[in-house]
């Protein structure tokens, strides 16, 4: 009885992640910010990559750092599950999980590369 209640819980915890995951809202790196505390998916241009002396990575969309519009954080502890990032430059990207703030700027912190995407440009 216990392992068929389990096995349900399961199979309900699954069915939830997957509905949700194609329900997720979609929108543009400009409109990230008006949707803080959201789990979505941002969509924009990459205009750059920064790496920093600690091997957090910083993907902006939109303009061009510090007139960007959005930021993907990829801390050092999982940079090595991307490998370069530098190529995106000047690449549509999708970045999905819950948009935060920091210092005025939305952001999304990824940690695992299924959730950052090239898109057809």
């Amino acid at each position: 009885m216990k392992l068929i209640r389990l096995a349900g819980l399961c199979l309900g915890a699954w069915l939830a992640v997957s509905l949700s995951a194609k329900d997720t809202a979609t929108y543009p790196s400009a409109a990230a910010k008006a949707h803080v505390g959201e789990y979505a998916t941002v969509v924009g241009k990459v205009s750059g990559v920064h790496v920093t002396g600690k091997g957090d990575t910083f993907v902006n969309l939109g303009a061009p750092y510090p007139d960007h519009d959005f930021t993907a954080v990829i801390f050092a502890a999982d940079a090595d599950k991307f490998g370069d990032l530098e190529p995106l430059e000047g690449q549509t990207v999708s970045v999905t999980g819950t948009i935060k703030e920091f210092k005025g700027k939305p952001e999304i912190i990824v940690s695992a590369p299924e959730l950052l995407k090239t898109k057809p440009n």
